[in-house]
């Protein structure tokens, strides 16, 4: 049975969805548009990493990624799609128990796989959409979730997304927020992060070519 909501959704069936766009747009439109913000600027990150240091790129990051790039960094927050909406949109304090449902859309990221027809990433490039999926939190300093990776052990993938996800959750408009924060308030704020929550020296590029993010 195809179905296009996720409250329909049996955790028991496989295959609920015919395409990743028609999972994708159960996702609140406010989440979409963030996604879509991260994808852009990791990508333009990851290129620019890319044009830096072409070897160590090409050694250390699969040849197909670059073809496919920012598709598989937009879908890094594909897992709340399995998140309810009453939690995910919840304008107050989250509970304990509704804050680990919501860290828990990296371990998720393992649901779209299975709920689609046909997932359309195979081979490395499923593990590429997996290492960014579910290690975007991971921090340097091996505090993040879900697995309490630490430096090298955090794929390279997702700790350039890590710095494109915090730096949009940084600059996007909050209702509870006094006054937007500029680029270079953003920067300073992840230099400050650099070796606790960061990878020290991508977080001092993203640093730097924050004023030339497409976003």
């Amino acid at each position: 049975m195809i179905v296009y909501d996720k409250g329909q959704m049996a955790p028991s069936v496989q295959g609920k969805y015919p395409t990743l766009d028609s999972l994708y747009n159960t996702i609140p439109r406010d989440t979409r548009e963030h996604m879509e913000r991260v994808g852009r600027n990791s990508n333009y990150f990851y290129h620019v990493l890319c044009e830096r240091f072409p070897e160590q790129m090409r050694q250390a990051v699969n040849p197909q990624f670059s073809a496919v790039s920012e598709e598989l960094f937009r879908y890094h927050d594909l897992g709340r799609a399995y998140i309810p909406d009453e939690i995910l949109n919840k304008v107050g304090k989250l509970t304990d128990e509704e804050r680990q449902t919501i860290q828990n859309h990296t371990i998720y990221a393992a649901n779209a796989v299975e709920s689609i027809y046909q997932f359309p990433y195979q081979g490395q490039l499923l593990q590429d959409y997996f290492d960014i999926a579910m290690c975007h939190h991971e921090k340097y300093d091996g505090t993040g979730y879900p697995f309490g990776k630490k430096g090298q052990e955090i794929p390279l993938l997702a700790r350039v997304c890590a710095l494109a996800d915090v730096f949009d959750g940084i600059v996007s408009w909050k209702p509870y927020k006094p006054k937007q924060t500029t680029g270079k308030q953003a920067a300073d704020i992840i230099r400050s992060e650099a070796g606790k929550q960061f990878d020290p020296q991508l977080a001092e590029i993203f640093a730097d070519i924050i004023p030339r993010l497409p976003e």
